[in-house]
């Protein structure tokens, strides 16, 4: 065997070994198709790696924005499942002149979703939006949501106020029992109000983002940093007798 063959052997045993750890303890990505009411739709789940799974976080994204978008969406659905939190983002058509309309649509896909990860054996599992999709996740909260949900996670909620239609106030945010983490911009206006909506829920918290730039570009490390951080706290359920 001449010394090039053997370098070449070596060369071609590396990349295999890559390939097969790689496949064995990586975090897997994958776009799926859903359907929802009749309608496909796509999301992407990524996997935890081997054996460190806390369960699994369903993500919604905002307006003008897609469920691999840059921003926060895609940071914590890239960064998650390194923390055990498998992700699964849903794209999501863009909220119209009908928002109740958009939010029955949205929950049908929520559902989809939640249905999904269960057959992957999820365990605990979160909802997470970001702007409109956080007004989604606040009205999946109140309705009768799947029992498996164990909280919810709310990122630059959008204005309540500002969309006319909308099917829910924040006096409704009362009957919210979950935990829920409220991430808010210290320019945000219903931050408060929102945080005295839920005065009566122990697991609500919120915490004020100072300095994001529009992208949160400069402040997407600290977000997932936050979150992590209250998940782990996050109580565990106890198994039915």
């Amino acid at each position: 065997m001449t010394h090039f063959t053997r370098a070449f052997l070596f060369l071609l045993l590396g990349l295999v070994w890559t390939i097969v750890w790689a496949g064995e303890s990586g975090p897997v990505s994958a776009a799926i198709e859903l359907e929802a009411a009749g309608t496909g739709f796509t999301a992407y789940y990524r996997e935890t790696p081997r054996g460190e799974r806390r369960g699994a976080i369903l993500l919604l994204h905002g307006r003008r924005s897609g469920p691999d978008s840059e921003g926060p969406i895609r940071s914590l659905r890239l960064s998650l499942p390194e923390r055990g939190w498998a992700t699964l983002s849903l794209a999501l058509s863009e909220m119209d002149a009908v928002p109740e309309a958009w939010l029955a649509e949205t929950d049908a896909r929520l559902a989809a979703g939640v249905a999904w990860v269960k057959g992957k054996n999820a365990g605990r599992i979160v909802v997470l939006g970001q702007d409109t999709g956080a007004l989604a996740v606040l009205n999946y909260l109140r309705g009768k949501q799947d029992p498996a949900i164990q909280a919810g996670v709310l990122v630059e909620t959008s204005s309540l106020s500002a969309i006319p239609g909308l099917p829910f106030g924040f006096n409704e945010l009362s009957g919210i029992a979950l935990p829920v983490l409220d991430l808010a911009r210290r320019t945000e206006e219903e931050g408060m109000m929102r945080k005295t909506a839920f005065r009566a829920n122990p697991g609500y918290r919120q915490i004020l983002i100072q300095d994001a730039d529009a992208e949160w570009r400069d402040s997407l490390e600290f977000l997932g940093n936050r979150i992590h951080a209250w998940l782990a706290n996050l109580p565990v359920p106890k198994a039915a007798p």
